[in-house]
């Protein structure tokens, strides 16, 4: 305590913080008030510390103040616009606003613009009728259902008027289309939206575009997407975090004023000359990683390198950070001091280049918090006053949170400041363990290795909540890469300055720089190849980060103690301190050690258009239960892996197919890829290959019997030989049994006779104890019934199985009308009925005549595109239902 009154910059922040945490948590208010007046109790009670805030009044005073501070700038930032609430997917729609930055893309220019308003074209109503009234499902199309949603006022500026056959309305009216057999009505309005000036919408176009200009571009606007599943990346909060409210896709943009910018029409096209150096002077993918480290441009980045420094723990070298910002600043500043000039001179010269330089590689908030932080620094040596880097990370923190609260939530700001955390606390109690003298090299190495531990033990906690796995040799990496990143940026910003008149002398200056980032890449594979190199842990819980953290202070405090002299003291206390290490080691692994349970977890994820869902065993085995979509692009990779690393899973038992249709299967091929070839004809080893690849092994593929074997089927069962992957082939009848749960096969037959890949989709049912789960893939009608009377003939025989009454089911093909039959619903009867389809998908699932037949038989219906993820608990006898999303059941 006596070190937050010593820093009352540290408390200010902190009261900030909660201001920001009590908005976003209000649950944990009541939790949080009173640990705080338990507090503020035990320090009246002591007399020194009673003394503290006597001392301090002036402190204490401002602290509800900055507290409450915290909590109006969170309410003005999660403040929503009407487009947030009344936008539906892609929407066509005309924006006109005011350019603040661009960036270059792969694909064009990508440009965050400000004071936007955005005119949205959408059908407020539609009467349609079809002449034939059923469509096959299976090639995509099914009857669209008219809907009628009335005329709505919206829009924070104005709202169109409804005109029939008036296009300068901005609404017009469809007559009927002979050359479709459908007929439709539809009558539009138009909605305009002002995005408000703290909302920044982002622009993606071919165009070329400079900060300042004035656009009018037309294109499809749409919402970033939700978080939906654990793990997945959270894209809406990300942009939320940034103020920027949609995002646009311009097929016509237009400069409506030309005006420039003036600070970034000088540095804008500095950067881009100094990519084109770059790319001329080096290769492909060292361009790539030199841009990125000196220019924060990532949009070049060769992903193979970008997962390598991620697995090795070395990925911060490509954020533009606080290393580079002091190696700038304080050379130019040491260097007009040592020519005598002016400290004031040296001081403005100082900040004017690293605010130029952060504007440059477009001020991430890495990059802002150094920015900030050396111009401290600067404005103390100006002032003759003390510079305290904890004092003024916590100045800094204030600063950034107050024009974006909601990046307390990001990673780049947690383990931006945490790292900061780490060298101004923990690095100075870690420090004290090195037993070499001071003056020695071997000294020197240690006080290394000791302080790039303590950075990585302050931000494990949030590397694990983020990415859920920690490679375990970044430390010692760490020792080689940090030096030598001094000289990349020397020499980078040296061959840039030359380039700017010889790409000869450039390329000359550039070459150490080139060996250098091999070197990187080349201890990295090494790295990468040693045992356990990768450590999949999962997503701590809050209350382990919680204890986590206390562990590390309760370290700092006992690390520090003295004791009293004497002889032989400095002895006894390094043994004390050993003590004290071991302890503190063995408690943090142990606060972040996710226990295992006795209960059955099965969660049904949200990919979209598609299937997929995972079940955790009792028996400690995990199944998957398809895993495609037909509308999220790399389902595997950004959906089914997050979520199973998520949860600390590194392998699965089997992944049972219930079909080869796309949509059921392409996010486990992506998984399936990902595992390392075997020798032809022998199996994976499971048990040899861990979590220090942070790949996902598959051990089991389980496919149906069928006579319809087509290219997608041919194609699982190859891939699987090639990866060492067992396949096994199941029909009606088969049992799967773990010691714990037991999967029965109710369909196909091995003679059944399938017309399609839906017809042969297998149909599983999962029991524990009294619990029941059917997962029903795409089965159509007849598929069904066989199930139903499979059923019928098992419960003969096995009273287990007399109950009709199922937990929960998996709705057949999305919701689709032609399955879940009103037979097959009223024999098992589900309690809660799960539909896995897309948003505003082009089929119209869920059907409302599906629907209807649910809620008939009493069925609670779980939308996955609108609960999001949901995971069911169960000890066999009863459940608990947690969906991802708010507002789960329909």
């Amino acid at each position: 305590m006596k070190e937050f009154l010593k820093r009352p910059m540290l408390l200010f922040a902190a009261a900030f913080i909660l201001g920001i945490y009590f908005y976003t948590n209000k649950t944990v208010v009541g939790m949080v008030l009173l640990l705080f007046a338990a507090v503020l109790t035990f320090m009246i009670a002591f007399p020194k510390y009673r003394k503290s805030i006597t001392d301090n009044k002036l402190t204490f005073v401002l602290l509800p103040f900055l507290f409450m501070a915290g909590f109006l700038v969170t309410i003005h930032q999660d403040s929503s616009t009407a487009i947030e609430r009344e936008l539906q997917g892609e929407s066509l729609a005309s924006l006109m606003a005011k350019v603040e930055s661009v960036s270059k893309t792969e694909y064009g220019y990508q440009a965050v613009v400000v004071k936007a308003i955005i005119t949205v074209d959408g059908i407020t109503s539609a009467e349609a009728s079809a002449t034939d009234e059923s469509m096959s499902e299976d090639s995509g199309a099914e009857e669209t259902e008219a809907k009628e949603t009335g005329t709505k006022e919206t829009g924070t500026k104005e709202t169109g008027t409804k005109e029939t056959g008036t296009e300068d309305a901005g609404t017009k009216e469809k007559g009927e289309d002979t050359t479709s057999e459908r007929t439709e009505t539809l009558i539009e309005k138009t909605y305009r939206y002002d995005v408000g000036e703290i909302r920044k919408v982002i622009v993606y176009t071919d165009t070329p575009v400079l900060p300042g200009n004035s656009i009018y571009a037309v294109g499809n606007v749409e919402l970033p997407e939700q978080e939906k599943n654990p793990g997945q990346f959270d894209k809406a909060g990300y942009y939320r975090a940034k103020n920027i409210t949609c995002i646009m896709k311009a097929e016509t943009l237009i400069i409506t004023d030309s005006k420039v910018n003036a600070v970034q029409s000088v540095l804008l096209p500095i950067r881009e000359r100094l990519c084109d150096i770059y790319t001329s002077i080096l290769p492909e993918k060292e361009a790539g990683i030199m841009e990125a480290i000196l220019l924060g441009e990532k949009a070049f980045l060769d992903q193979s390198i970008v997962n390598l420094y991620q697995k090795s723990g070395i990925a911060h070298i490509l954020a533009i950070s606080g290393l580079h910002i002091s190696l700038l600043g304080m050379s130019l500043y040491r260097l007009l001091r040592k020519i005598k000039s002016p400290l004031i001179t040296a001081c403005l010269l100082t900040i004017l280049l690293v605010i130029s330089y952060g504007l440059l590689t477009e001020m991430g908030v890495s990059t802002k918090r150094a920015v900030i932080m050396l111009i401290l620094s600067v404005l103390a040596k100006l002032t003759g006053r003390t510079y305290d880097m904890l004092s003024a990370a916590a100045f800094t923190a204030i600063i950034l949170l107050a024009g974006s609260p909601l990046q307390l939530y990001q990673a780049g700001f947690l383990l931006s400041f945490s790292a900061v955390a780490g060298v101004g606390i923990l690095m100075k109690a870690i420090r004290l363990f090195n037993p070499y003298d001071k003056a020695t090299l071997r000294s020197k190495v240690v006080d290394g290795l000791l302080g790039s531990l303590s950075i990585q033990l302050m931000t494990l906690p949030v590397i694990l909540y983020f990415y859920f796995e920690t490679p375990l040799y970044a430390t010692v990496l760490n020792l080689f890469v940090i030096p030598l990143l001094s000289l990349i940026v020397l020499l980078g910003l040296a061959a840039g300055v030359l380039g700017m008149v010889s790409l000869s002398a450039a390329s000359f200056a550039i070459g150490g720089a080139y060996y250098i980032l091999k070197f990187y890449e080349g201890i990295c594979s090494i790295a990468r190849k040693l045992p356990l190199s990768t450590i999949l842990i999962g997503r701590p819980a809050m209350h382990q980060i919680v204890l986590y953290y206390g562990i590390l202070i309760c370290f700092v405090f006992f690390a520090g103690r003295r004791g009293p002299a004497g002889k032989g003291t400095e002895g006894k206390r390094m043994l004390s301190r050993k003590m004290v290490a071991g302890v503190t080691l063995f408690l943090l692994l142990l606060s972040l050690h996710k226990g295992s349970t006795d209960s059955l977890l099965v969660t049904f994820l949200s990919v979209g258009q598609g299937d997929a869902a995972c079940i955790q065993s009792p028996a400690g085995y995990v199944y998957l239960i398809d895993g495609g979509s037909s509308d999220s692009k790399d389902v595997g990779s950004y959906r089914l892996e997050p979520f199973l690393k998520s949860k600390g899973i590194n392998k699965v038992e089997a992944v049972f197919i219930s079909h080869a249709d796309s949509d059921h299967f392409n996010g486990i091929v992506e998984l399936i890829e990902k595992m390392p070839d075997t020798a032809a004809g022998t199996l994976a080893d499971t048990n040899r290959i861990t979590s220090d690849q942070g790949i996902i092994q598959i051990k089991t593929l389980v496919l149906s019997v069928t006579d319809f074997i087509d290219e997608n089927y041919r194609m699982l069962v190859e891939l699987a030989e090639q990866k060492g992957i067992l396949v096994r082939y199941v029909e009606q009848g088969d049992k799967i049994d773990d010691g714990a749960i037991t999967f029965t096969c109710l369909h196909p037959e091995k003679t059944y006779q399938a017309a399609s890949a839906n017809a042969y989709s297998e149909v599983l049912l999962m029991t524990y104890k009294n619990f029941d789960v059917l997962f029903t893939g795409d089965v159509q009608a007849d598929g069904e019934k066989s199930s139903v009377t499979f059923y019928q003939d098992l419960a003969e025989y096995d009273s287990s199985y007399n109950e009709n009454v199922i937990e929960v089911i998996k709705v057949s093909h999305h919701g689709s009308k032609t399955s879940s039959t009103q037979a097959f619903l009223s024999f098992f009867h589900p309690m809660f009925s799960i539909i896995s389809c897309g948003e505003n998908n082009s089929y119209g699932h869920p059907h409302e005549e599906t629907l209807q037949r649910l809620k008939e038989i009493g069925s609670s219906i779980l939308i996955l595109n609108q609960s999001g993820a949901v995971t069911i608990k169960t000890d066999g006898e009863c459940m608990s239902l947690e969906n991802y999303v708010q507002d789960p059941l329909r």
